[in-house]
């Protein structure tokens, strides 16, 4: 029978109960092989056998430990790449739903989210395009940037911790994440109309998000300006430490962007306005 991949969800070798249940439904469709990745791998790989997965793969890289979405979209495409799996089930929860998106940008697959059962006419179910998948992990990878940003600079007293949290936050997401960067503010998605428009919506997001924090007396037309030029100083400053490949600590290259930025706000003056 054809092998159907299922992307165990396990705490620290401890499946969850949804994996068992991604296994059941994975008989309804093939031969179940079970995919165990991040610290404690092994250890779930036994009890995914015990349960009846068929195979069962292993990565314990490191990169693979915590949230960090692409490397195991990664790790997926080259399975499904190798296996040319009938299906590959993954959990319905965020960063299932995000690694799915993905792996179906990766490998040109359809994409089925919150199915409660599957069966193989279910499999043929997709979005309208590809183009609308796009869509859909644009909106969903610059949506979770956006709630980083802002919770990070909810969490600050001043207008100086403010800055300085938000690029801490803009830079984590980079670093943790380079082909969400990439993904997001990639020549391939800037060259279409569409896409790029989306994404200039994001950044219009980000720079709302900013402008309250520019504590200067002048006008909201410039404070939008300011607002979008700094946005652009995490942009640039990230695209060419990801481009080239640097390890950084993100947390100090926000400190110092911030320092720079705090430095030139503070240098701001009020925009004299014409004289009727």
């Amino acid at each position: 029978m054809a092998e159907v991949l299922v992307l165990v969800d396990h705490v620290d070798g401890a499946p969850k109960k949804v994996s068992y249940e991604l296994l059941t439904l994975a008989r309804e469709l093939g031969t179940p092989s079970a995919v165990v990745l991040g610290k404690g791998a092994s250890a779930a790989a036994e009890k995914c056998a015990a349960y009846g997965a068929a195979t069962v793969y292993v990565c314990e890289a490191q990169e693979l430990d915590g949230f960090l979405v692409g490397p195991k979209a990664s790790v997926l495409a080259q399975l499904v790449a190798d296996k040319a799996p009938v299906a590959v089930l993954l959990p319905s929860n965020v960063e299932g739903k995000e690694i799915a998106a993905r792996l179906a940008v990766k490998t040109g697959s359809g994409l089925i989210t919150d199915a409660v059962g599957v069966t193989k006419p279910v499999l043929y179910q997709h979005f309208d395009s590809k183009r609308d998948l796009y869509q859909a992990l644009i909106d969903e990878v610059g949506e979770r940037l956006l709630g980083n940003i802002a919770k990070a600079a909810a969490e600050a007293t001043d207008g100086k911790s403010q800055t300085e949290l938000g690029f801490r936050a803009y830079f984590r997401w980079v670093a943790e994440d380079h082909d969400a960067f990439r993904f997001l503010f990639g020549s391939g998605t800037r060259r279409d109309d569409e896409f790029n428009a989306a994404v200039t919506r994001i950044t219009a997001e980000a720079a709302k998000a900013v402008a309250p924090l520019i504590a200067v007396d002048i006008d909201e037309r410039h404070r939008t300006t300011i607002a979008h030029s700094l946005v652009g100083m995490a942009e640039g400053a990230s695209r060419l430490l990801v481009d080239r490949g640097d390890e950084f600590d993100p947390d100090e290259i926000a400190h110092v962007v911030a320092d720079l930025a705090w430095a030139g706000l503070r240098a701001v003056q009020p925009v004299s306005q014409p004289k009727a």
